[in-house]
């Protein structure tokens, strides 16, 4: 089943750079990835909240966002 998403190139690069050092493909990379992340109770990933990605009093939902004027 394809997957897509746009990150930087050089995370592109590094991502390919890992799975050729692996012998495996990007997709068996990423769903290694994927299928090895350790979730929280709410079935997010554990180091989202260190990343800044989780919602809070001080961060709205993505997309929720107001915009400056």
């Amino acid at each position: 089943m394809p997957l897509q998403g746009k990150v930087p190139e050089s995370t592109r690069h590094r991502a390919n750079a890992v799975a050729d050092s692996l012998g495996i493909s990007l997709g068996l990379y990423l769903e290694q990835l994927i299928t090895r992340d350790q979730l929280d109770d709410h079935g997010r990933p554990l180091w989202a909240a260190e990343a800044g990605l989780l919602p809070g009093p001080d961060k709205p939902l993505p997309g929720m966002e107001t915009s400056a004027a």
